[in-house]
């Protein structure tokens, strides 16, 4: 315990220092002769419906309706370049007289690079990760599984940033905190988000690779795809955090947009919750997939 305790206190002081070492960098901007800020984003909001009455194959009445919206405000100097972006969604299923939730999330970006070159830059990189409503285990189950920041997870690195060009960017840090938080342990399983028993936070210092692939491939059709990776130092450096996002935007007109959305987890760290034939319930490790594909109205500003 005494140890852990030391290696938490190692990791807030080296959070302290990349906080200073941003402040540092910030101050550098400030002799930027060329700044600009460019800001915009996206909301959209996607329904589907589908009725039964006497249809002797079967099948379940069902409504869903998901809401989403994509914010970012980027700054560019000819010394250094800040980039942020702000993700929201939340979606609920009616399946006959269940409801369900069928999509939530809330992500924060934000990298802050100082120029050593062209396309290459000294960084600072975070990000914020948690959902808006509460979750169960199964549907119409009372065991909860999350809530607004219960599980939420924080990313703090320091690193090279690569611009290879105008679709593809890689950043490496060999120095990142990652910090996850379960706010309400009496009710939701610390355990199960490898929190310590009685615990509401976990500290982890490792290395961090993210790849952003951000393209038009054809006209109308536009891909946004991540790959991020993490390696803890002080417990298993072999376990590797995966998290893949991809989405896929079919532009139909200037107003109805389809998108198509997967996404994969592994965090050996994370239990997920199982039920075999008998209707046994057993925590084990495994991968996350999340698989959402929605058509409605679009508008971008």
């Amino acid at each position: 315990m005494k140890m852990l305790k030391m290696q938490i206190a190692r990791i807030k002081k080296l959070f302290l220092l990349s906080v200073l070492f941003l402040a540092a960098l910030s101050l550098g901007a400030q002799s930027d002769t060329m700044r600009s800020w460019e800001h915009g984003g996206n909301a959209h909001m996607m329904i589907s419906q589908a009725a039964y009455s006497n249809w002797v194959a079967g099948g379940q009445n069902t409504v869903a309706v998901n809401f989403g919206t994509r914010l970012f405000l980027n700054y560019k100097g000819d010394k250094s370049n800040w980039a942020n972006e702000f993700n929201l969604a939340y979606g609920k299923i009616k399946v006959g007289s269940e409801v369900r939730k069928s999509d939530d999330e809330i992500i924060f970006n934000t990298l802050y690079s100082k120029r050593l070159s062209e396309k290459t830059g000294l960084a600072v990189n975070g990000n914020f990760r948690t959902q808006f409503d509460r979750g169960f285990e199964l549907p119409g189950d009372s065991i909860l599984i999350s809530e607004f920041m219960a599980p939420a997870f924080t990313l703090f690195s320091l690193g090279i940033d690569h611009k290879a060009n105008d679709f593809f960017h890689v950043f490496i840090s060999p120095l990142t905190m990652k910090w996850t938080h379960v706010g309400n342990i009496e009710k939701i399983n610390p355990e199960s988000y490898g929190l310590s028993p009685g615990s509401k936070n976990r500290y982890e210092l490792g290395a961090y690779l993210r790849l952003n692939f951000d393209k038009d491939l054809f006209e109308n059709v536009y891909l946004s795809s991540s790959l991020e990776l993490f390696s803890n130092y002080l417990n298993r450096p072999q376990n590797i955090d995966v998290n893949s996002l991809s989405k896929l935007n079919l532009k139909i007109n200037k107003y109805i947009t389809t998108v198509f959305t997967f996404q994969l987890i592994y965090d050996y760290d994370i239990l997920i919750s199982k039920t075999d034939d008998q209707g046994n319930s057993t925590l084990t490790r495994g991968v996350q997939l999340r698989e959402i594909w929605n058509i409605g109205l679009s508008y971008d500003f």
